[in-house]
């Protein structure tokens, strides 16, 4: 039996190499998430919450503040088995410490509520796409109360909000952003992507965590299965669609081989629509037939630091050479 995959990122941008022990520390507690299940859901929540409980991450407790000092995370979680979507969960303005965690669960709470109500039964659709406000009339119809306690915020992200808020500048020194997660056992993926946001962002801005095709995205194709997660400049992400543009490079007549060398043709052409790229990406192509896994990465960021457990773990903090950095590590 192959062993599952589970790989993770805390995001491109640019980290304090000062911080490398902290962050390899807190990506190997993540991955170490992998030996007490192989329920993929249930390993990717686990680790998204050691995640999130860092303050030196982008999400959930060490979430950018918005201009009006507050947090909002945009989330999604997405499971495939083969070719068969499973889940399809993307949720946006989350004021939540655990953003993934609660995304699965008000998502949860929607499938209980249509089968308590028999809401499909009057023509209703269950939504895919929710700003976190739906919580209030779902959460009490099902139990009658609403717990609506705004997240604590971690001091250094109201220190750093208190001496920009009027500048409307950040500190070039740190900068991170959308973290992402891959689970793969068998024929069952698990992608899932996190993110609060760039720093006094405007109130209601949607970034790419939350878009599906930009932040996460999959695609099987053949004897192949596409796993690909974006961080970086959400603008630019949404507006390539990137996630789904990676993982239209891989493509059974050209074979997996070439792969890393399309990337590299790939960034060329793209850099003709942005000379200012800003981003990282992680790409696995799972193949089924002889159960090799590849994982690509990709940054124009200053440091893209992501991990991987495939029965032992392993932390990469990448830091930038040159105008890009293309790696690939492959799996067996």
């Amino acid at each position: 039996m192959q062993s599952p995959l589970l790989v993770l990122h805390i995001g491109a941008g640019n980290h304090p190499e000062i911080l490398n022990s902290k962050y390899r520390q807190v990506i190997r507690k993540a991955l170490s998430q992998q030996q007490g299940s192989r329920d993929g859901k249930l390993v990717v929540l686990a680790a998204a919450e050691i995640l999130d409980e860092c303050p030196l991450v982008n999400s959930g407790y060490g979430s950018s503040l918005n201009i009006s000092g507050n947090v909002n995370n945009d989330a999604s979680f997405l499971a495939f088995e083969g070719s068969t979507m499973i889940r399809y969960n993307c949720l946006y303005n989350i004021d939540h410490n655990y953003p993934l965690r609660e995304t699965v669960r008000l998502f949860d709470s929607i499938d209980a509520l249509f089968d308590q109500k028999s809401l499909d039964s009057i023509g209703l659709v269950k939504p895919k796409v929710l700003d976190y406000t739906a919580r209030h009339y779902v959460y009490q119809q099902l139990s009658g109360d609403v717990v609506n306690e705004p997240p604590p915020i971690h001091p250094s992200q109201q220190r750093f909000f208190d001496k920009y808020k009027n500048f409307l500048e950040a500190d070039a020194h740190s900068v991170q952003d959308t973290i992402g997660l891959i689970h793969i056992d068998g024929p069952k993926t698990h992608l899932a992507a996190s993110s609060g946001g760039n720093f006094l962002k405007l109130p209601g801005r949607v970034g790419c965590a939350a878009v599906v095709g930009a932040g996460v995205g999959y695609r099987a194709v053949d004897e192949f299965e596409v796993s690909c997660l974006c961080s970086g400049n959400g603008e630019d992400i949404i507006l390539l669609n990137l996630a789904n543009f990676m993982t239209t490079l891989v493509r059974a007549d050209s074979g997996v081989d070439s792969v890393p060398g399309m990337v590299r043709q790939a960034w060329e052409s793209i850099r003709t629509l942005s000379d200012k790229l800003y981003v990282g990406v992680v790409l696995v192509i799972n193949d089924k037939v002889n159960g090799c896994k590849r994982l690509i990465y990709y940054h124009t960021t200053e440091t893209f630091y992501f991990g991987y457990h495939y029965r032992n773990s392993k932390v990469v903090l990448s830091r930038l050479t040159g105008n890009y950095v293309v790696g690939e590590v492959i799996l067996r």
